[in-house]
């Protein structure tokens, strides 16, 4: 849709998706303007997804290390039916949102490093 717009120039809004949507859909009654994000036309860059195969060794690098998170989570969330990171840590959504970093100095090797979504209360200062 984006590339098809493209010869209009558009801007573009971008509304997060809200914890009220999880909990009061189809009962929305009010969004926050803190929750939309504008972007001007000119500042925004999109790509369209291609197959892993087609992009370079770095890209195919990372997208590796994301499967290997990702396998080694489900692992942990399927070894035991009650764990702390289900009911604890993933106590809201139950889906967990998995992340890799990677970090590229000059004449070194790459190194990464994972990291997954955390969702403990604001309010007592605990992490997030």
């Amino acid at each position: 849709i984006t590339a098809c717009l493209r010869q209009f120039k558009p801007d573009c809004l971008h509304m997060w998706q809200l914890k009220t949507f999880w909990h009061e859909w189809p009962n929305i009654t009010a969004a926050s303007e803190s929750d939309v994000e504008f972007h001007e036309f000119e500042k925004l860059e999109m790509t369209p997804a291609v197959p892993v195969e087609d992009t370079d060794s770095t890209v195919r690098t990372l997208v590796q290390h994301m499967l290997e998170h990702k396998r080694d989570v489900q692992k942990v969330l399927d070894s035991v039916k009650y764990n702390e990171l289900q009911s604890f840590w993933l106590r809201k959504s139950q889906q967990p949102v998995l992340s890799i970093l990677m970090v590229k100095k000059k004449n070194q090797q790459p190194k990464f490093y994972r990291g997954i979504n955390m969702e403990v209360s604001l309010p007592t200062g605990s992490l997030c």
